[in-house]
């Protein structure tokens, strides 16, 4: 007897999606470990720490199960509901915020030479100067190699210099067939960490939040490579 277990088991999480079992889960599960973590009488930024240990947790578990999309907005309003009840406001404000940059604005479209320019800005405006005199450069990197009809962009941003053997604060890839000018970002990892299935809820800087924004939502990335300004110095005087 042979078993279609991929079958089975997309015909499983159907249904358990139908039924609503998934939804019910997911708001116990965060709602039991925020009224927890509030009954231990832990300071609001422990709090703010155990929820997004929590909700990262469970949104991982559902990114496995049925994709990330499906229950972006319902988690966000669940935080929401849950948040506006029981936290200091300037909190629950932040962690709201969190999620809405995370999970529910979407861009339509983004050229890479765009992606660039966010990076440089970002790794300028949050380097402090004296590092910026001793490191000099950042890195904001593109490689481009073609495979047959395939061609394969990998990029890598760090704030500084780094060894071979050390990972990336950002590297993310792209890969288009033909004569494709657009593709979604194939793989991301952020701080040496694949991102797909999981990620770490609090830890995220301006431009790993974005790009993971693009990454779950499969945005289209318009690659205009010979517009991407390939400096990487940093502003100050030698």
């Amino acid at each position: 007897m042979n078993l279609d277990i991929q079958s089975i088991s997309d015909n499983k999480i159907q249904a358990m999606h139908e039924s609503g079992e998934i939804q019910k889960r997911i708001e116990d599960d965060i709602s039991k470990t925020v009224l927890s973590a509030i009954d231990s009488a832990l300071s609001g930024y422990e709090i703010k720490r155990e929820i997004e240990k929590s909700v990262s947790e469970n949104v991982s578990s559902i990114v496995k199960e049925i994709g990330f999309s499906g229950y972006n907005g319902f988690i966000a309003q669940t935080i929401k509901k849950i948040t506006e009840g029981v936290m200091r406001e300037d909190v629950a404000q932040k962690i709201q915020k969190t999620f809405n940059d995370l999970l529910i604005v979407k861009h339509e479209g983004i050229k890479l030479s765009e992606i660039f320019e966010v990076y440089r800005k970002w790794v300028c405006e949050n380097t402090e100067d004296d590092e910026k005199y001793d490191r000099q450069h950042f890195v904001c990197d593109i490689d481009t190699k073609e495979d047959d009809a395939f061609t394969h962009y990998t990029v890598i941003f760090n704030c500084e210099e780094f060894k071979s053997y050390q990972s990336p604060e950002i590297k993310f890839i792209l890969c288009t067939y033909g004569k494709q000018k657009k593709t979604n970002i194939s793989r991301l990892e952020l701080d040496g960490d694949d991102v797909k299935g999981k990620f770490k809820l609090g830890r995220f800087d301006e431009v790993q939040s974005l790009l993971a924004n693009l990454y779950f939502n499969e945005t289209e990335i318009i690659l205009d490579v010979d517009d991407i300004d390939d400096d990487n110095s940093y502003d100050v005087d030698d």
